[in-house]
């Protein structure tokens, strides 16, 4: 499984599923879906990004959204469009 991960500045910080199921998380919690079906996704989703990694000792944080998105977009597709909709005002705020 990857170990690091290289963000969008060039840092490099440890691979940390937790942070993947917690955006993952937070997607489906805003697209208003039922708390099993939030577990369920979370799970589902992780787990296919983490199997996409494990053979890479390095991953970038835009390949971990990607596939984030991708699955999303694939199971739920509500959740897939709440990422997005936040990625979109979070640049808005930090821009």
């Amino acid at each position: 499984m990857a170990t690091q991960v290289v963000k969008r500045d060039g840092s490099i910080q440890p691979f940390d599923e937790g942070k993947i199921k917690n955006s993952i998380r937070a997607a489906a919690v805003d697209a208003a879906l039922a708390p099993e079906r939030i577990e369920e996704l979370v799970s589902q989703v992780s787990a296919t990004v983490v199997a996409a990694v494990q053979a890479k000792e390095q991953v970038s944080f835009q390949e971990l959204r990607d596939l984030s998105v991708a699955e999303l977009e694939k199971t739920e597709p509500t959740a897939a469009v709440a990422w997005k909709k936040h990625e979109t005002e979070t640049k808005l705020i930090t821009a």
